[in-house]
Formats: structure tokens, C-alpha cells, sequence
């Protein structure tokens, strides 16, 4: 079996086609980005129903690619600015509880829209995985080294 091969599956459960495409193999770890099996991970792919079937003995290196949206915070430092400034101002009317509350939402969309993917290099090809939570990308990678370390 060839360490990288893609394949298009039909529209049933991860896990299944993972079973039956590779039916000795056992799944240590399963989650939206991948799966980790015993010798291979099964990457999902951006492209609609694609997956690619990688040793694990073929990794050249492993990176978390963590996707963030700065300007949000820019624009909340704007508004936190102006609510300063309308805090300080004689004719701010309290214009400053509502602009913070706006700054603080564009906080919040911050910490909410950050996004990670994880990214396997095989010699100088790279395979990235589908953008999911920074918690999901984390554990991937620690169950992938940790599979790694055992071999």
C-alpha cells in the first residue's frame, strides 16, 4: 500500500470508510481534522470529500498553522480608544459604555474566529488538513507524536 495515496470516498461516516479502507488497522485517535490509525493518519481534505492516506513512518515534520483574524483587535483598540475618549469628554453624552461594549464584542469575535489546521510534510510535500479549533489541532499533533514515539 502506497504511503499517499488520494481517494475519493462516498458519502458516509469518517470512521467507516477509514474501516474499510484500511480493515487491519486499529484507530487510536479521530477527530474532524484526521485520523490516527496504528501505521497510517487519514488526512480530510479542504476539497469536498477528499482524504489522504499517510504513513506515519513517511513524516518528515508535523506544524500546526494557526489562522487569526489581528484586525479585530485593531478595531477593538479603536473603539476602547474612543470610549476613552468619550469618557473624558464633557459633551460625550456616555457614548463610552456602548462603544466599549462594541469593542469588547469585537474581543470576543477574536478569540472566536481563530481557526488551525495542521499541516504533514512528506519529503518537500506538505498535506494540510481542514481548518477546525485550536484544542482539536493541538491534540492531533500530540496524538501523532505520541504514536511516533512508540514506534
Amino acid at each position: 500500500m502506497r504511503s499517499a495515496v488520494s481517494y475519493t470516498s462516498p458519502a458516509i461516516q469518517h470512521a467507516d470508510t477509514i474501516k474499510s479502507v484500511l480493515a487491519n488497522e486499529q484507530i487510536l485517535h479521530h477527530n474532524s481534522l484526521a485520523t490516527v490509525t496504528t501505521n497510517f493518519v487519514v488526512v480530510r481534505r479542504p476539497e469536498r470529500r477528499k482524504e489522504t492516506i499517510i504513513g506515519l513512518t513517511r513524516l518528515s515534520s508535523i506544524r500546526r498553522i494557526e489562522t487569526t483574524h489581528p484586525g479585530l483587535l485593531v478595531i477593538a483598540s479603536a473603539g476602547y480608544l474612543l470610549a476613552a475618549a468619550a469618557y473624558c469628554s464633557k459633551q460625550g453624552d456616555q457614548a463610552a459604555v456602548p462603544m466599549a461594549a462594541l469593542a469588547t464584542l469585537f474581543v470576543l469575535a477574536y478569540f472566536m474566529t481563530r481557526r488551525a489546521a495542521v499541516a504533514f510534510v512528506v519529503d518537500r510535500d506538505a498535506t494540510e488538513t481542514m481548518h477546525g479549533s485550536l484544542s482539536e489541532a493541538a491534540t492531533l499533533v500530540k496524538a501523532i507524536e505520541k504514536r511516533r514515539k512508540n514506534r
